[in-house]
């Protein structure tokens, strides 16, 4: 069987033209998968063509969504 590809979190964020941290909050809610092998997160290289494919963008500049009820 061959092993599918792995690309680096920080080489997929390059791909996306996004930063690091919003590909880290795509994959905690589900948006990507990953596969963590040591203290280093890869994400499948045809699960992220495939998301890709399918519109995966970023959206604003903020990798979190605006947090609830605001006022300082």
């Amino acid at each position: 069987h061959d092993l599918p590809q792995l690309v680096r979190l920080s080489s997929a964020a390059a791909t996306l033209d996004t930063a690091p941290e919003t590909v880290r909050y795509w994959i905690k809610t589900g948006r990507l998968s990953s596969v963590k092998l040591g203290r280093n997160v890869y994400l499948i290289r045809s699960e992220l063509e495939e998301a890709i494919q399918k519109g995966l963008r970023c959206r604003s500049a903020s990798p979190e969504p605006p947090t609830r009820g605001g006022g300082r």
